[in-house]
Order: C-alpha cells, then sequence, then structure tokens
C-alpha cells in the first residue's frame, strides 16, 4: 500500500506459502522474510508471487525460528538534503527529521535528552526539575510537566521489569533518588533520575509494600505493608536501621507524610474503610471518623494550604 494506507496489493498468501512470517525486507523486484514454521529465510518476487518462492538460508540445527531481517545496501539510503544541516538545525541536543504539517517537504523539530526538557524557543534544552513519576505494573516512568511539545518529555530513564509489580514510589530531590517497590518479588529499591546506582533498600522482610513515604528532613522512608498490617520506618542513609512503628492495620494501603508538621498519614481498607494520622514516631493515632471515604487508594498532601487529599 502507499503512504496514505491505500492502494493495497497482496503479495504473498495462504499458509502453505507463509505459515509463520517474523519479519520482511525490500529490496528492488523482491521481498526477502523469515518464517518460524519454515525455520529459514526466504525470498519472493513481489510482482509474480508465489512461483517465484526460493529459500536462501535453513539450517535447523543452528536457526530455529528466525527473526530480525535487513538487506545492507546502499541504494536503501539515498542521500538527501537534510534541513538539520551541519549545525544540528540550531537544537542543543536532538534534530529530528519530520514531515512538515500539510505541505509535502521534509522538516525537523528539536527534541531533548532523557531527564532535559525543551524551551520555549523550541531549540535550547533545560533541565528537567518539575516532572511526575508513576509506576505502571513493569514499569517505573517519568513526565515532564507543562512540556512545549508532545513528544520527547521522558523526565527520568525507565525502569523496567518483565517480572514485577512496581506499586509504591517517592523521591527525595535533594539526593536525585526515586525509591519504588515491587509487590511481586517484596523489594524495596532505589536509583537515581538518570538510571545509575540502582540498589536494593530492603528485601525478605516485607510481604506487599503498597505504600512509600519518604521524609526528606530526616532521610526515613516510611513503608506500608498491606500483607503483615505493619507501618514501618527505615533510615536512607543506613538501611540496616529500621523499625515497627505499628502492628495489627487493617488492610494498610497509602501513606503520606509531612515532615515540617511531624505527622504521618495513612488508609486502611477494612470495613470501615478510615484514614488515619499519627506522630512521625507513630504515636498519638487519631482516626478520622464519620467521613464517606469509600475506598481510599491514594493519599497526597498540599503542604501550602495543610490539606489531604485521597483518591477511591
Amino acid at each position: 500500500m502507499d503512504y496514505e494506507g491505500k492502494n493495497r496489493f497482496p503479495v504473498l498468501r495462504g499458509p502453505a506459502n507463509v505459515p509463520a512470517p517474523s519479519r520482511l525486507a525490500q529490496f528492488e523486484s523482491k521481498v526477502y522474510f523469515t518464517d518460524g514454521t519454515k525455520e529459514g529465510v526466504l525470498s519472493v518476487d513481489k510482482y509474480k508471487g508465489s512461483s517465484t518462492i526460493q529459500t536462501l538460508y535453513r539450517n535447523r540445527s543452528i536457526v530455529r525460528e528466525p527473526r530480525g531481517i535487513r538487506v545492507v545496501h546502499s541504494l536503501l539510503q539515498p542521500t538527501v538534503e537534510s534541513p538539520c544541516g551541519g549545525n544540528n538545525g540550531g537544537c542543543e541536543h536532538l534534530c529530528v527529521l519530520t514531515q512538515e504539517s500539510g505541505l509535502d517537504v521534509l522538516g525537523y523539530s528539536c527534541a531533548c535528552h532523557i531527564g532535559w526538557q525543551l524551551a520555549e524557543d523550541r531549540r535550547q534544552c533545560n533541565r528537567a526539575y518539575e516532572f511526575l513519576i508513576f509506576t505502571q505494573h513493569k514499569f517505573v516512568k517519568g513526565q515532564v510537566l507543562d512540556p512545549v511539545s508532545d513528544n520527547f518529555n521522558d523526565a527520568i530513564l525507565p525502569v523496567v521489569s518483565r517480572s514485577a509489580r512496581f506499586v509504591g514510589l517517592d523521591f527525595d530531590s535533594y539526593d536525585e533518588y526515586i525509591y519504588y517497590s515491587d509487590v511481586l518479588q517484596d523489594v524495596i529499591y532505589r536509583v537515581r533520575r538518570n538510571g545509575t546506582s540502582p540498589e536494593i533498600v530492603l528485601a525478605a522482610q516485607n510481604q506487599g509494600v503498597e505504600g512509600l513515604a519518604l521524609d526528606w528532613a530526616s532521610k526515613l522512608l516510611y513503608y506500608i505493608d498491606s500483607k503483615s498490617g505493619e507501618l514501618s520506618v527505615l533510615s536512607t542513609r543506613n538501611v540496616t536501621y529500621r523499625k515497627v512503628l505499628l502492628k495489627n492495620l487493617k488492610r494498610p494501603r497509602a501513606i503520606v507524610v509531612h515532615p515540617n508538621k511531624g505527622y504521618l498519614f495513612f488508609s486502611e481498607w477494612d470495613r470501615p474503610a478510615n484514614i488515619s494520622r499519627a506522630n512521625s514516631d507513630g504515636s498519638n493515632i487519631i482516626v478520622f471518623k464519620n467521613l464517606l471515604l469509600g475506598w481510599p487508594n491514594g493519599l497526597s498532601l498540599d503542604y501550602d494550604k495543610d490539606r489531604l487529599y485521597w483518591v477511591i
């Protein structure tokens, strides 16, 4: 088909010809492709169809399920005049070729390295200091706040794991650490926002940490273990120093801390669900009663207005 998604026609079809195609590459009059069932690299004339199928490579003792394929030839990378030019298009970091909106001509846009954001002039890059971080099961990601463009707005190097369920999350803006928990592996991690210095903060001492809250003033990390029903704290300067502050909580879920007030707030899901406030050492617990809380799944503090927000 063409670049508008129109004028389509089949080159090859049918389970006898292409039972399990994986990848393909086109050059001149031929299409080259890999096939998992035929366990080889094959080609076909793009105009003449199935009668021209050829097996170019097959060695089942070495290659079981071939995947990627590319044709290497200078004709496949024709030279055009780039608008990025010799000065990188005036872009500080990346000059990305693109199609000019509404015009059939080649244009470009500037983009910034991860952890940086595009300035108002859309050329220079500024360090990203204001951004969102969020967990998404197998990912921890960061997104620049108020970006000037819709693309290339990663504020941190993403954390990725195939066997994880990331839930708890907090950050240390001074030391530039991001703390996150994996409820499948029962581990609390930290990593710098540039992706360096990954560490295990706590392992095999918890059963399901779903809530994290950092006291940035004293460098203490509070965490909620929903399975054991405990609220604990550890020192981020020496992670071997830790203490259980509260026990026998009823399905605790979320936690936030207010170092400047000496408070911590946490939610419990057991009926009736509630939100409680305690001193940062776990003393003087006050349960907020007579509130229609629903299922308080997340907590956040407005430090300027002294207000507590929750989501259900």
